[in-house]
């Protein structure tokens, strides 16, 4: 797991602190020798979610991967369903090759 977090680090956006925003759907699990998660955050103010995976083992964390804005949660929760099968059921250099796009 360690390897496959320091080659997706250039693809972590970066995170920028915003109060207008809450934890809708969270999921996370185990994975290989570390944790896996999909994340979905709603915007306070309008009808905006966003969507991203994370991985950690120990202190080393990798976030914000994958990420994608929707206006409908309906789409949120289709691309939450696809990352967390992905993250389930693929291999790491799949994954890898899936935050290059």
């Amino acid at each position: 797991m360690e390897e496959l977090i320091n080659k997706l680090r250039q693809y972590e956006e970066p995170y920028i602190s915003e109060d207008n925003k809450m934890s809708f759907k969270t999921e996370s699990f185990i994975k290989d020798d570390g944790e896996a998660g999909v994340v979905i955050n709603k915007y306070e103010d309008e009808e905006l979610y966003e969507v991203f995976f994370y991985l950690t083992k120990d202190t080393n964390t990798v976030s914000r991967l994958a990420r994608k804005t929707f206006n409908h949660i309906l789409d949120a929760n289709n691309y939450f369903d696809e990352l967390d099968d992905m993250l389930r059921n693929k291999t790491n250099d799949y994954v890898l090759t899936y935050c290059k796009k």
